[in-house]
């Protein structure tokens, strides 16, 4: 019996290791790939899931951001809502009738409440009003009391009261060249300034006076006393000669 020849065997050999090795690498190769495809879907998943859960978030702060505005547009109603109730039930309201006026920028007139709230802080609010550049104009105001009451204090009308007997004081605030400054001056000392400042006779004026008084929460009304217009007035006038 014939040996087998040791190079034909050891040729066969290595041709079949080399065939068995380009397999194995084939396989790990296809091993490999599919490893990294799997890594990299589990990637692209859990990234996917970041950014719904990211959205979710933006999301649920858009909304509670919302709720938060609904709730504060709720509360600035509510707070409207009791301030308007609180006005209409304690709103002061001022009639005024019978206006005289005196000598020594002194007027008096009758005043009823017909609101619901007190009237506090009354005061007549004055303004000369004059138009030219050299000299400026504001309102300013006198205290507002009883004409049989002592007391110097700025008076109160209650609810229900009516045809109450007040005195106040025509006072007008100015500001000229002359004296600079704004400074309060009774309406015929204004007057006499207001001439002098533009060194003419008689001046042309437009005098206005209300009754400002304020409800419980601190806030203001009016009532208007006199608005003369356009009307010329000269030194030694007073109060009496434009009402």
């Amino acid at each position: 019996m014939l040996s087998p020849n040791p190079m034909v065997v050891a040729d066969i050999l290595i041709s079949w290791i080399a065939e068995w090795a380009t397999e194995i690498n084939a396989i790990v190769s296809i091993f490999l790939t599919g490893a990294i495809l799997w890594v990299y879907l589990q990637q692209r998943d859990i990234m996917d899931k970041q950014t719904e859960i990211q959205a979710d978030q933006s999301g649920l702060l858009s909304e509670q951001t919302q709720i938060q505005s609904n709730q504060t547009d709720i509360m600035q109603s509510q707070t409207e809502l009791m301030q308007s109730e609180h006005e209409a039930r304690e709103k002061p309201l001022i009639e005024v009738l019978d206006l005289e006026a005196h000598p020594q920028n002194k007027i008096t007139f009758s005043g009823s409440n017909f609101g619901n709230g007190v009237a506090s802080n009354l005061r007549v609010r004055s303004e000369l009003k004059v138009s030219d550049d050299e000299i400026e104009t504001f309102f300013d105001s006198a205290p507002v009391k009883y004409t049989d009451s002592r007391e110097p204090y700025n008076s109160s009308l209650y609810p229900g009261e009516k045809n109450q007997e007040l005195v106040s004081h025509v006072v007008c605030g100015l500001d000229n060249q002359r004296s600079p400054g704004r400074h309060s001056q009774g309406l015929n000392a204004a007057i006499v300034e207001i001439c002098q400042v533009l060194a003419q006779d008689e001046v042309e004026v437009r005098l206005v006076v209300e009754v400002v008084y304020e409800d419980i929460l601190g806030n203001t009304y009016s009532e208007d006393l006199v608005d003369t217009g356009q009307t010329f007035v000269s030194s030694g006038m007073g109060v009496q000669d434009i009402i």
